[in-house]
């Protein structure tokens, strides 16, 4: 017999911001999630959020937004360096 559960996490248990783009779990793992105001680390008991640099241009706070009438969308990647550090790539989309 196969047993799983999940578990939902939003603001209340910490989480900084209830949008979520992509995650991904690392060696130690701990999780990773890449929301729409920066990246968090999830250890399993708390989460830790990592903002980007204050004078970084290409993060805004809404990503979703209208450019020449046509809306865009984030595509959001995360990776692991062979140094365990943790990445993000954002790059918007015109749809």
């Amino acid at each position: 017999m196969f047993l799983c559960c999940f578990q939902n996490y939003g603001l209340k248990a910490g989480m900084p911001n209830s949008t979520v783009y992509n995650m991904l779990q690392d060696r130690h793992r701990f999780f990773w999630i890449a929301t729409q105001t920066g990246m968090v680390r999830y250890d399993g008991v708390e989460f830790t959020q990592f903002l980007p640099p204050e004078d970084d241009g290409n993060i805004k706070p809404n990503p979703i937004g209208l450019n020449k009438g046509r809306r865009t969308i984030p595509l959001v990647r995360l990776r692991m360096s062979q140094d365990d550090k943790a990445w993000q790539k954002r790059e918007y989309c015109l749809y």
